[in-house]
């Protein structure tokens, strides 16, 4: 069985304001990354739902082997490039700007 979490339109505002203030890139930089999400858990700025929502996700995990998660309404990148198929992941780490789907990958 796949669990689903959906969040409503508010929480998935406040997701992407919230991960939209991190401005380092993981590709160029992912320590400085980490450091960013880890200072936002460390400054209680990370919503209690989504806390919860994380917390369920874990327990699923730990006690009933469930690894399957589907998250419904999560914030998304505002532009979605498109890559050159011919070597997508370096046109990645060139064309993405918007880091918004990182936190959810």
């Amino acid at each position: 069985m796949i669990t689903q979490i959906h969040f409503s339109d508010l929480q998935k505002e406040e997701l992407s304001k919230i991960i939209s203030s991190i401005t380092t890139s993981p590709y160029k930089n992912y320590k400085r990354f980490k450091q960013s999400i880890t200072k936002l858990i460390e400054d209680k700025l990370v919503p209690e739902f989504f806390i919860q929502a994380c917390e369920r996700v874990k327990q699923e995990r730990q006690d009933q082997n469930i690894y399957a998660h589907l998250l419904r309404n999560v914030p998304l990148d505002t532009v979605i490039p498109e890559f050159d198929q011919t070597n997508s992941v370096n046109d990645k780490y060139i064309k993405k700007a918007d880091l918004r789907r990182r936190g959810f990958a």
